[in-house]
């Protein structure tokens, strides 16, 4: 999970970070609430360590929760 990186991330001048959010391993969304509100979020949405393809339905869900916790001009989907 990306929690025990939030307070690094906070403090390193970058303007996005691209992070894997669609594994399990990666956790939750809501710790990176706590970024500074310039810092973009460059979303992982599709778990590419799988052997099948994802419900389209899944991707779309990750997508709209990070929008709702983000806003939708600081989230890119990658």
């Amino acid at each position: 999970p990306y929690t025990p990186l939030v307070p690094l991330f906070a403090t390193l001048p970058v303007g996005t970070f691209y992070l894997e959010t669609a594994t399990p391993r990666a956790g939750e969304l809501e710790p990176l609430r706590d970024l500074p509100a310039d810092v973009r979020i460059g979303l992982g949405a599709v778990n590419q360590k799988l052997d099948r393809v994802e419900p389209v339905e899944d991707i779309v869900r990750r997508a709209e929760a990070a929008v709702a916790l983000f806003g939708p001009q600081r989230v890119s989907l990658n």
